[in-house]
């Protein structure tokens, strides 16, 4: 089970590793899109009456679609930020 305040332990034990890394802000922007995005599919596809009379219409389709693609790009960022460092610690 993944444990959410690790990152923010890494985050303090090394900030100029992740706050130097470009994929770092892609990240944060892709979780920021896919929290936005999560509100939008249950505005628009969770609280629809006709959900549960007919089947999900296209727009509902490609707010899923979309969604994996974005949570899996901020987790392929994710991984890639222990890869792509060139500052591990300021002064160096």
């Amino acid at each position: 089970m993944p444990y959410p305040e690790l990152g923010t332990l890494l985050l303090i034990a090394y900030p100029t590793k992740a706050l130097t890394n470009p994929l770092f802000y892609i990240k944060l922007c892709l979780i920021a899109f896919a929290l936005t995005q999560t509100r939008w599919i249950r505005d628009q596809v969770l609280r629809n009456p006709a959900v549960d009379v007919k089947p999900v219409l296209g727009k509902g389709r490609v707010l899923a679609g979309t969604s994996l693609a974005v949570w899996a790009g901020a987790v392929t960022a994710g991984r890639l930020l222990a890869y792509t460092y060139t500052h591990l610690m300021s002064g160096e």
